[in-house]
């Protein structure tokens, strides 16, 4: 069967478009820390792999809360009305519900993974941990020689 030269370039084309794309998937790492801000993890230069980071700070949570308290016990001090100070705080929840989801859905995720320690350095969605490290350059070395 003959098949015109437009059409087998094209088709030549497509192929190498989807190894390439195959080759580009197989490069891309998931990594997930886990820490929080006592432990915090340097985040350097990779070579190599394309690298999707995630990265959780356990106690943030905590501290949000925490921040919120403080801002409303000071405007019940100045005496401002309950109704008042009910609506700052659903103010304050709704501007910055990105940052509280994403706090407990590192926590979510640590004990989903059941994370024994902090920092934890997680791949490919519970592949593999790295604990205690926090140099990420390192614990990604360390990923390197476990898969060889």
């Amino acid at each position: 069967m003959y098949i015109g030269k437009n059409l087998q370039k094209s088709m030549l084309f497509v192929s190498l478009i989807m190894l390439s794309i195959v080759g580009y998937a197989k490069s891309h790492l998931y990594v997930e820390i886990f820490t929080d801000s006592m432990h915090p993890v340097n985040i350097s230069y990779i070579s190599g792999a394309t690298v999707k980071l995630n990265y959780y700070r356990l106690d943030s949570a905590n501290e949000f809360v925490s921040a919120i308290n403080t801002q409303l016990k000071s405007l019940q001090t100045e005496g401002v009305s309950k109704d008042k100070v009910l609506q700052q705080a659903r103010q304050h929840f709704l501007g910055n519900t990105a940052q509280l989801k994403k706090a407990y859905m590192g926590r979510f995720l640590a004990a989903k993974y059941r994370l024994k320690k902090y920092p934890a350095i997680v791949f490919e969605h519970g592949k593999a941990v790295v604990y205690g490290e926090t140099n990420f350059s390192r614990a990604i070395s360390e990923y390197e020689k476990w898969q060889h």
